[in-house]
């Protein structure tokens, strides 16, 4: 059985930055810098951007499992240097 703790760590410190994120945005960015400047074509930008920004760092997490996945995978068989070597020397 594989060990999953670092993932859950990733996601839980992922989702806590997503959180901050949105927290800011929201109850400080847009109601009191975005919202009086631009309106609401202001306010659709911004929400544009954070939904981007989120899926990006939830993407992160995609792009992270799969090259662990890749990495733990065992090379095939004559791929090492010392490998080839021994194959050329026996010809």
């Amino acid at each position: 059985m594989k060990n999953y703790s670092h993932i859950k760590k990733d996601i839980f410190i992922r989702a806590l930055i997503i959180g901050t994120m949105h927290s800011v945005l929201y109850l400080w960015l847009v109601p009191f810098v975005i919202y009086p400047k631009f309106g609401k074509s202001g306010f659709l930008s911004v929400l544009a951007v954070a939904i981007l920004i989120s899926v990006l760092i939830i993407g992160t997490l995609l792009f992270n499992k799969r090259k662990k996945d890749n990495t733990t995978k065992p090379k095939p068989y004559g791929s090492s240097k010392k490998q080839k070597i021994e194959n050329q020397e026996k010809i």
